[in-house]
């Protein structure tokens, strides 16, 4: 499976999302669905968990160990609004990358409601 880099502290880390990370933020977030992830992504607790989940399985994927935790990627990461907004993208792009590995291994015909209604979502802003 693909990770996606995200640099934090002057630290890359890989970010993926699994069916693993899923599983995680089943049973740590609150009210979770699937098709608003991208919701989540837009709020600072939401971002942080996310970010910790998926660095968590991408860092394990890598054949690393995440060796920090929520409140270091906090202390870590401005609010700049710009510096938020990249973080977010690279985010997105993670999730966004493990929903498309799942449709590789599909038949072609077929499409990812799921992927396809995230994509929707953050092309209308919203």
């Amino acid at each position: 499976m693909k990770t996606v880099q995200l640099k934090i502290g002057k630290r890359t880390f890989a970010l993926a999302f699994t069916l693993d990370a899923m599983c995680m933020m089943q049973e740590t977030l609150p009210d979770f669905d699937l098709a608003t992830i991208s919701d989540r992504v837009k709020t600072p607790d939401g971002l942080l968990d996310i970010i910790t989940i998926m660095a968590q399985q991408g860092e394990l994927l890598e054949g690393r160990t995440l060796d920090v935790d929520r409140a270091w990627f906090g202390s870590h990461i401005s609010p700049a609004p710009l510096r938020i907004a990249k973080i977010q993208i690279t985010v997105l792009n993670a999730l966004a990358e493990g929903l498309r590995m799942e449709t590789e291994e599909d038949s072609p015909e077929e499409t990812d409601e799921v992927l396809e209604e995230i994509k929707k979502k953050e092309a209308t802003g919203g």
